[in-house]
């Protein structure tokens, strides 16, 4: 069902640029992450970043991050409570935030959470897509292998949906 749709969706172009931006992303926030600061006069007021992962380790931090450069985060986890958590962190220190369920286990959740990110969201300017697992050698909802599935599969339908929506502007 839905994974049909979402190949038949997709052009050869949009893969590439998706997974080009996120293995960028990812290469940069590994191996840059002590050597670059971020200039003093960066003001992110009026953006809107969303976070896969965000509820602790580098999406916590980079969600603490986005928010006190004056983005608004939305926070993504399993979990709303640990969302909440993350939220309430960013409140305390003057920063808006939202938190959202997702499940990348479930390509089902990826498109519940883009439906709701539509409607809510008109425009997302930044998504970080940092979610991951160790590989539990499982499967995901829809029957891949839960590796493949949650840190990939549901990263790029995510991706496509919002850029379906015409609310993405960068992807990281």
């Amino acid at each position: 069902g839905i994974w049909l749709w979402f190949q038949s969706r997709l052009s050869l172009r949009r893969k590439l640029l998706i997974t080009f931006s996120c293995l960028l992303g990812f290469k940069i926030s590994v191996d840059h992450v002590f050597l670059f600061r971020v200039p003093s006069t960066t003001n992110l007021a009026g953006k809107v970043a969303m976070i896969t992962g965000a509820n602790r380790g580098i999406g916590f931090a980079t969600s603490v991050a986005l928010a006190e450069l004056g983005a608004h985060c939305i926070v993504t986890c399993r979990s709303l409570s640990k969302c909440q958590h993350v939220v309430e962190q960013i409140k305390s220190k003057g920063g808006t935030a939202t938190a959202a369920v997702l499940d990348l286990n479930s390509l089902n959740s990826v498109m519940l959470l883009s439906k709701y990110l539509s409607t809510e969201f008109p425009t997302i300017n930044y998504f970080f897509g940092n979610a991951g697992t160790t590989p539990q050698y499982d499967l995901t909802a829809e029957g891949f292998e839960n590796a493949f599935g949650s840190q990939y599969l549901a990263h790029m339908a995510l991706g496509e949906f919002i850029v379906e929506f015409d609310q993405l502007v960068h992807a990281c």
